[in-house]
């Protein structure tokens, strides 16, 4: 994990300035501002509910706004200081956000949270307040138990990491560097004067995640479409090669065919006339006088 300053241009000065549209987010010199790097190891995954599956996260770093009325909110002035970034301080845009909060107690962590829902959050770090150097608790330690039976999990549509105290310390006070003006973030006249940037825009910091998918922890649907995709492929190869082939066959006998009709031999069929000849029937008059003359008379018994 990276932590890092970028540039990005004041909406608000956008007209003024110069051409919104024709301005980039520019990264600042780690000589110039504040940039560092957490091991993977150093990252303790507390929930991967709907972690991107090549595993990168990207966001501006904040701290997210509790209600004047939770219990938490006069607690959590201690832990850290009060000027560190807010929403209100990043820039009126859609821009991806990465919250970060002190693990204080089971209640300031479930208000944290759920600010932190309104907000297009795409991940949430916590540390522990104890300003300690070593690797995070693993997440079944009860140190993170909310009490839900992980029902916090689901209803959170980001991952949840957790990071050394120290590094959770050291990005606060960071965030209440860089949280104002560009004159009055570390170095913002060197930065004012570079070129291509405005006295106005934004000096803040952003971080960028990159975190090893668990295919054990994957949501069950994603195993059912790629089962549903290989399926579908291999009906859809399948198909091809049987219509690749019947049409092969076709050709092949439709060759066929036209060779042996060039090959034939000729066949000469003549027309023969047939005479007719007419018989006559026989004479059944005459027939049956020569009969009666030459049968032999018949006479009837007398008794």
């Amino acid at each position: 994990m990276t932590y890092l300053r970028l540039i990005f241009p004041n909406i608000e000065w956008g007209n003024i300035a110069s051409d919104i549209q024709s301005r980039k987010v520019l990264q600042l010199r780690p000589d110039i501002s504040f940039t560092q790097r957490l091991e993977h190891d150093e990252l303790q995954t507390l929930s991967a509910h709907n972690t991107a599956l090549d595993g990168q996260i990207d966001g501006f770093l904040y701290v997210p706004d509790l209600n004047r009325n939770d219990a938490c909110y006069n607690l959590s002035q201690t832990y850290f200081p009060q000027n560190v970034t807010r929403q209100a301080n990043l820039p009126a845009s859609d821009f991806k956000l990465v919250a970060l909060a002190p693990w204080i107690n089971m209640d300031c962590t479930l208000s944290y949270m759920k600010a932190a829902r309104s907000n297009p959050v795409r991940a949430f770090l916590f540390y522990l307040p104890d300003n300690t150097t070593i690797q995070p608790p693993p997440k079944d330690s009860p140190v993170w138990n909310l009490e839900d039976d992980g029902s916090w999990k689901a209803a959170n549509s980001y991952p949840v990491y957790a990071i050394p105290s120290d590094t959770g310390s050291q990005l606060m006070y960071q965030l209440s560097l860089y949280s104002g003006n560009m004159t009055s973030v570390p170095n913002g006249h060197a930065i004012s004067a570079m070129s291509g940037v405005d006295p106005r825009d934004y000096v803040r910091l952003y971080t960028q995640i990159r975190v090893q998918q668990d295919m054990g922890i994957l949501p069950m649907w994603i195993f059912v479409l790629a089962f549903l995709a290989i399926l579908f492929g291999l009906l859809g190869i399948a198909s091809a090669t049987m219509h690749v082939r019947q049409r092969s066959r076709r050709r092949l006998l439709v060759k066929r065919t036209e060779v042996n009709n060039s090959h034939a031999c000729p066949v000469d069929i003549k027309t023969h006339h047939i005479e007719a000849t007419y018989i006559a029937p026989p004479d059944l008059s005459q027939s049956h006088r020569m009969s009666s003359h030459n049968s032999v008379p018949y006479y009837d018994n007398i008794s």
